[in-house]
């Protein structure tokens, strides 16, 4: 295995990836955005069921279910994006594929 340069492609093969990249990211956006909506949705039900039970305003209501839902849509954006990560790391694009490289630290002579 060997590193190789993304200008060193041809026009075929910086496509094939770019479209890898594209088409994943697209369909980890709209996981994202549904996650995240029926989440919300879902948290915004429980909390302001629970709140309106107990005799809580609208306002509080409002309130709380808009910050927990935003909570819970940024957690499960995060989540989404690792499995992005994951998903490309994982992926081939042609001959190639991405690899997780360690940089090598360079040694320096003990000082005296």
């Amino acid at each position: 295995m060997h590193e190789v340069k993304i200008k060193e492609l041809n026009l075929k093969d910086t496509l094939r990836i770019l479209w890898g990249f594209l088409w994943r990211g697209l369909t980890i956006s709209v996981a994202s955005v549904l996650a995240g909506g029926i989440l919300g949705a879902i948290f915004g039900f429980i909390a302001g069921l629970i709140i309106a039970l107990s005799g809580g305003s609208k306002e509080t209501i409002e309130s709380i279910a808009g910050i927990g839902g935003g909570v819970l849509g940024l957690i499960s954006g995060i989540f989404l994006f690792y499995i992005y990560i994951c998903w490309l790391l994982k992926a081939k694009f042609g001959k190639y594929k991405l690899a997780l490289l360690e940089e090598q630290q360079e040694q320096h002579p003990a000082s005296v």
